[in-house]
């Protein structure tokens, strides 16, 4: 006997409610997930993490005005306390050879009506975001809920609306050396990238998508190289294997050696890269007296990365008494190494550098050997040259974006929203990728616990994971302290040439050597107070740390 038709009755009314809940909560999933999300995260920026002028030494006054509001930028006078404010925009004719701008015209036209940017079309014409629907008022403040902004197009006769494409505050515009225009959000994770037509309308042609909420206030020459970049100077290398004489670190190390152009391919390696053959590396040696630059990359990086290869190519492509020789020590299981060992590598790993000095040193007696070193590369070669004081066949340095304190360094990043989720997490990231592609050798190491390794979101994280139980460091601060090279550049017994950024979010400023700097007259330190992270782009996607580089290398 089944049961009674109430209870039926009732357990498909609980059957209806159920699907009705159900759907209505695949509603709000669907909501949240398209449209909730970007407004609570992205446009009205929950979670983001903004720091109070407090932090810093300023004293500030608000200023409000409703002609402000539109404004992009304001400069300030000190002699003569002059505000200026850029709200329009203005054109003027600068003739090659004169060191005098000459007044045209003002663009004064409604297509223009917030002006954020330009990029110059090379045809007279400029292509202009608006980042917001108006210059004052209500639906200036509605555009971060509803979107707004537009893209103009502006010649000497006329400007004109070319086209909207749902933007939501278009913050900048960058032309590439593909001719087409880079245009991001202040309040989307994404680059929109815009073909010009002969007609003066403009189409989208592709979208590059950031890591999500890492928005872009500006976009520049820098940032779009930095992002947008193709595989750089075509630098060829054929690679030697060598084995560690070290019994304390056992293992296997790759050296890239710079070489002619080839067409061999080799899918286990980098691109432009294959190894060499054994009777090949057998006639290696030399008795000529060109100068050879040993090279160290950054973290998680190899002879691949494009601010390496920027520096090699012209120095190994010169003519003459000019050409220089060059290898790059890949840190151990980096540029797509397979390590034989479980150990890796670490902020002070400077024992495959010296083998490698020594080993040159040997088989080409008459070479000069020079170092350079980029980021974490920097840092392990300064280091290196330190322990080895005034026994250092090296005959002069140059380091980039060496993060010198890395104490500092791991605080600095951890205190801003953009340093932690952003800078931290991806190398972190980078070196859990690393770890893990090397898993069946790397967890032979009794000490590693790679449940907890797995679990870490943070480079610091990472640090007290791997590096200190791998190292024997009581903490991840003791290793920071044992590994920066700050104190190493007092060591040092050979000229040293330092290049940083005052602006570089890893290097950052506060750990940089000044004070050092001063009492060695072994070292000069350069600073840019711009420049980023390796990032020193001009015009064109050159990187400027090139010719400092090159002035110093050839002098």
């Amino acid at each position: 006997m089944g049961p009674p038709p109430c209870l039926l009755a009732l357990s498909g009314v609980k059957d209806i409610r159920k699907a009705e809940l159900s759907l209505v909560v695949s509603l709000l999933a669907v909501f949240y997930q398209y449209y909730l999300r970007e407004i609570l995260f992205e446009s009205i920026g929950v979670y983001r993490y903004v720091q109070p002028v407090e932090d810093f030494p300023y004293t500030c006054r608000l200023i409000q005005h409703e002609y402000l509001e539109a404004c992009e930028d304001i400069w300030i006078d000190e002699e003569s306390r002059t505000l200026y404010a850029a709200c329009s925009i203005e054109v003027f004719d600068l003739r090659r050879g004169q060191d005098e701008m000459v007044y045209v015209r003002t663009i004064a036209s409604e297509a223009v009506s917030t002006p954020n940017n330009l990029a110059a079309t090379g045809d007279g014409g400029v292509i202009i975001t608006n980042d917001r629907s108006a210059k004052v008022g209500f639906r200036r403040k509605l555009d971060n809920f509803i979107g707004g902004g537009s893209i103009a197009y502006c010649n000497s006769t006329a400007c004109a609306i070319s086209t909207k494409l749902g933007f939501n505050s278009p913050n900048g515009v960058v032309r590439g050396k593909d001719n087409l225009y880079y245009i991001p959000s202040s309040v989307k994770d994404m680059i929109r990238v815009i073909e010009l037509h002969a007609d003066f309308t403009l189409t989208e042609v592709h979208v590059i998508h950031l890591k999500r909420y890492n928005q872009m206030n500006r976009i520049s020459d820098e940032t779009m190289w930095t992002a947008i970049k193709d595989a750089g100077q075509p630098v060829h290398y054929k690679r030697k294997v060598f084995q560690s004489d070290d019994p304390a670190y056992e293992g296997s190390f790759a050296v890239d050696f710079v070489v002619p152009p080839f067409s061999e391919k080799d899918e286990t390696l980098p691109a432009r890269t294959v190894y060499f053959k054994d009777e090949e590396f057998e006639r290696i040696d030399s008795l000529d007296s060109r100068p050879m630059l040993v090279t160290l990359h950054g973290l998680a990086g190899g002879s691949y990365e494009i601010d390496l290869k920027d520096v090699l190519a012209p120095l190994v492509t010169a003519q003459g008494e000019k050409e220089w020789a060059a290898c790059v020590v890949n840190s151990r299981g980096c540029a797509m190494h397979k390590i034989t060992s479980n150990v890796l590598y670490n902020a002070r790993a400077t024992w495959d550098c010296r083998q490698v000095v020594r080993w040159l040193r040997s088989t080409f007696p008459n070479r000069p050997l020079f170092g350079i070193g980029f980021s974490l590369g920097a840092n392990i070669l300064t280091n290196y040259i330190g322990e080895e004081g005034s026994a250092c066949v090296l005959k002069a340095a140059v380091v980039c974006s060496n993060p010198w304190n890395l104490g500092a360094a791991s605080l600095a990043l951890q205190r801003t929203w953009l340093g932690r989720e952003i800078y931290s997490r991806i190398m972190c990231s980078n070196l859990k990728k690393l770890i893990e592609l090397h898993y069946n050798e790397v967890s032979k190491n009794p000490d590693l616990d790679f449940e907890r390794i797995r679990k870490v979101k943070y480079l610091y994280e990472f640090d007290r994971e791997v590096h200190v139980p791998t190292w024997g460091y009581h903490s991840e601060g003791a290793y920071y302290r044992d590994a920066s090279s700050i104190d190493s550049l007092l060591a040092a017994k050979i000229p040293i040439f330092a290049i940083n950024a005052e602006d570089d979010p890893i290097a950052v400023n506060e750990a940089l050597p000044y004070e050092e700097i001063k009492q060695t007259p072994y070292a000069v330190l350069c600073t840019t107070s711009l420049g980023g992270h390796l990032s020193w782009f001009e015009i064109g996607g050159q990187r400027w740390h090139t010719r400092p580089v090159m002035s110093s290398a050839t002098s």
